[in-house]
């Protein structure tokens, strides 16, 4: 998912981040993982979450804009 839909720089809030996953999963037939286990491999991958404002964002992780 991170190296087809994902972009190495930038944020992006988590909640966006895991209903881009769900959906990719879901349309390649491919069971999901719960939010908190996306979480915990994002961080296993050295990325940072950080609470804004507007919620739980990830830094050093955007979405390719086909997948906003």
């Amino acid at each position: 998912f991170i190296q087809e839909c994902c972009l190495p720089h930038g944020h992006v809030m988590a909640t966006r981040l895991y209903t881009a996953y769900r959906t990719q999963a879901i349309e390649g037939g491919e069971p999901s993982i719960t939010a908190t286990a996306f979480g915990l491999r994002l961080k296993e991958r050295g990325f940072k979450k950080t609470t804004t404002g507007s919620g739980v964002r990830y830094e050093g992780i955007s979405l390719r804009e086909r997948y906003l």
